[in-house]
């Protein structure tokens, strides 16, 4: 999810997680902040303890390589905006149901 949504665990959520010892080290903790290397790479610094390097993809990126027919490009920056909005890391930040119901990508979802 770190990946395709391009955000790191806030702090917040770090501090409500029972185990997060098992998976991030105490930098992670202090500092979430991602820097960028290359267009394709994000290092953490100090965040997860097993996954050293993440190799970013957009979300709207990786739609596009479906090739669904018939999906403009607006369509598609629609579809990864919502996507994003229901798989934010830290459910506090995440979109509730009645936010997703006015999201533009569903204005026209049941038009025919």
């Amino acid at each position: 999810m770190m990946e395709l949504a391009g955000e790191a665990f806030p702090v917040s959520m770090l501090e409500r997680a029972n185990r997060r010892k098992e998976f991030f080290d105490d930098a992670g903790m202090s500092v979430v902040s991602f820097m960028i290397v290359s267009a394709k790479t994000l290092h953490g610094t100090g965040n997860l303890l097993r996954i050293p390097e993440l190799i970013t993809f957009s979300l709207k990126d990786a739609m596009k390589n479906y090739k669904i027919p018939n999906l403009s490009e607006d369509e598609i920056k629609a579809a990864a905006e919502f996507i994003r909005a229901c798989l934010k890391l830290d459910y506090v930040d995440r979109a509730t149901a009645k936010d997703l119901q006015k999201h533009r990508f569903l204005a026209d979802a049941f038009t025919c």
